[in-house]
C-alpha cells in the first residue's frame, strides 16, 4: 500500500518531534 504525501509528512513531523524530545531529555539529564 502506498502512503499519501500527507501521511508521510505527518509521520516525518511526528518522528522529528520524538527525536527533539529525546534530545531534550538527554540534555536535561546530562
Amino acid at each position: 500500500m502506498k502512503t499519501t504525501l500527507s501521511e508521510r509528512l505527518k509521520e516525518a513531523r511526528l518522528a522529528r518531534g520524538l527525536t527533539q524530545k529525546a534530545l531534550g531529555d538527554l540534555v536535561g539529564v546530562s
